[in-house]
């Protein structure tokens, strides 16, 4: 979680204005809450049509390397000049 958690919030602290840098991190924590009720119920179905664990960890490791392939290529760019890398 610490991989994903830090740098989500380095992102949102850097990039927010001050004024509304409160609301834009409730707002995310909302947006997290929001996914951990939908991964609960989505585990709870897929573990009651019969879904092994092994399987579900495997999805969700499929998942986030597809998530993580899509982040890098939409904002590589971006995190080049974040970190100032040339």
């Amino acid at each position: 979680g610490g991989l994903y958690i830090v740098p989500l919030y380095v992102i949102l602290q850097e990039h927010s204005e001050l004024k509304r840098r409160s609301r834009t991190i409730a707002g995310n924590n909302i947006v997290n809450a929001l996914f951990m009720v939908i991964s609960a119920i989505a585990t709870m179905l897929l573990l009651d049509n019969g879904v092994r664990v092994e399987q579900i960890f495997a999805l969700i490791g499929l998942l986030n390397a597809l998530v993580f392939a899509f982040l890098y290529f939409r904002f590589s760019g971006d995190v080049r000049t974040v970190l100032a890398i040339k």
